[in-house]
């Protein structure tokens, strides 16, 4: 009965791996790297005119509120009626309109303070808040 079941290879197990390959691996990309291809990725995945709209929430927010978060700007795109076209939005992308504007010196972190997003979407993320600058 074993016979059916198992069946022995001639091949040597080790030797045949390529974890214990001879040849060079590339190097993992750095942290900082990473992060830069992510965001890169998010805002390739978004239009143009989406990514505009953004910047103006997030510059509203910043007018009109002490302190925000996303869930803050996601808001403030669905009032302004001009975020309809499915296609064109990207969510990872909000990260990188935020880390524009705060690039910008328009906006700044709140060292030390969090908030549990709102947004059913979000399932109860922590969410980094924001003030003017």
């Amino acid at each position: 009965m074993d016979a059916l079941y198992w069946k022995r290879s001639s091949a040597p197990v080790v030797g045949d791996l390529p974890l214990f390959s001879p040849t060079p691996v590339e190097a993992a990309p750095t942290v900082a790297t990473a992060i830069a291809e992510g965001m890169a990725d998010a805002e390739d995945g978004a239009s143009l005119r989406w990514l505009a709209l953004a910047r103006d929430c997030v510059a509203v927010c910043a007018s009109t509120l002490p302190q925000f978060t996303t869930d803050d700007v996601w808001a403030a795109l669905e009032r302004s009626g001009r975020d309809i076209i499915e296609s064109e939005r990207n969510p990872s992308a909000i990260g990188v309109v935020m880390l524009a504007a705060k690039r910008a010196g328009t906006i700044r972190k709140v060292e030390g303070v969090t908030v549990t997003s709102t947004r059913p979407s979000r399932h109860g993320q922590l969410l980094r808040v924001w003030a003017a600058v």
